[in-house]
Parts: C-alpha cells; structure tokens; sequence
C-alpha cells in the first residue's frame, strides 16, 4: 500500500489479499433499508465477527447477549454482506491495483415469494479510488471497489466495497437497487487483528 506521502497512480497496486490469524476480531453494524418483502430476511443487528479454528465464528449482539445464527446459511449471508467470505456473490480478484475491471457470473436461487428457479447475474468490478473514510472504528485509507450486479435487463445492484489493509477487512459496504429504494450499509464499529 502507497505511504500517504506517495498518491498511487493507475496499475499501482493498492492491496493484497489479507491473511487471517487466530483471534482476529471485528464487529460490524449492517443496517437493512426499504428492501421488498421478498428480501426482509437480509441480516440487520450488530455482529461479532472472531476468525477461530481457520473460519469465522458470528454472533448477533443484543445488548450483553451474543447470539449465534441459528443455521450455516445465516452466518454465510452475514459473512457475505460484510466482505469476509471469498466465496460470495461478489469477490475480490487480489492483489487490486487501481483501475483494474474484472467481470464475474454467478447463479442465485431465488428466496421464497421472489419467484422460482435460478437466475444468473454477471458482476462487473472496478477498483476506484484510495481515499480517507470515517468509520466507527477509525479513520483507515481505503480502497474504493466499485461492483454492478446485473439481474437482468434493467435490473441491477450497485455495491461499494471500502478496503482497508490496517483491518483486513471491508469497513465500508454499501448496497443500492435501482428499481427499489432497497439499500444496505455496513460499517465496521471495532477490530483487534495481528499484523
């Protein structure tokens, strides 16, 4: 990653992929927003995130209580809407330089009341910018990962992606529909993590 000094120009490479260790600890806040119906079942709380045993252990934080989801699909989907699990609907083809554009396809089932079958969405994923950002848990230079998800004809998702090497993880994610008010945002509230 550039020193603040340095301001990394295109093809500069902005960031590896991150190597977890036992211990490493974030709590995220996932905010859901306006989703349809269909989709209410989206996570939304305060999550405890502890990389334990070579995977990452979840809890919903209610007040002192941590409460673990009550089925791996669940923890998945947290996982997912923070940017912690390499397998998920959208994914990071490390290292990222600025201004790399990678494309990506991926089959989804449908939820309940959304309709039957399966339905295949392409990605495109473009690395931004690096700038300074805000969050509950710091101020952290972040890499700006911009990514489209086409459902379809019209149909998109458009997600930001912040990544910050200092946490190794996503300390800003934001999601938007463009044919619903739907929206998500996620923002990294604490981190403890070895080097």
């Amino acid at each position: 990653m550039p020193s603040q000094a340095q301001t990394p120009i295109m093809g500069d490479v902005v960031a590896n992929a991150p190597v977890y260790v036992e211990g490493d600890h974030r709590i995220f806040s996932i905010n859901q927003f306006d989703w349809p119906d269909s989709l209410t079942s989206r996570p939304d709380g305060i999550f405890d995130i502890i990389y334990t045993k070579g995977e990452f252990q979840v809890w919903r934080l209610d007040g002192d209580k941590r409460i673990a989801p009550w089925n791996e699909p669940q923890r998945l989907e947290i996982l997912r809407s923070v940017g912690l699990l390499q397998n998920a609907r959208w994914f990071i083809d490390w290292p990222i330089s600025l201004g790399k554009k990678w494309e990506g396809k991926f089959q989804l089932t449908r939820p309940t009341g959304s309709g039957t079958g399966t339905v295949t969405i392409n990605t495109v994923t473009r690395v931004v910018d690096v700038k300074e950002e805000k969050t509950e848990a710091g101020i952290f230079e972040n890499v700006i990962v911009m990514e489209r998800h086409e459902f379809g004809p019209g149909v998109n998702l458009f997600c930001s992606f912040s990544y910050s090497a200092v946490t190794k993880s996503f300390p800003k994610v934001s999601k938007k529909s463009n044919l619903s008010n739907g929206r998500s945002e996620v923002e990294l509230i604490y981190f403890a993590t070895e080097k």
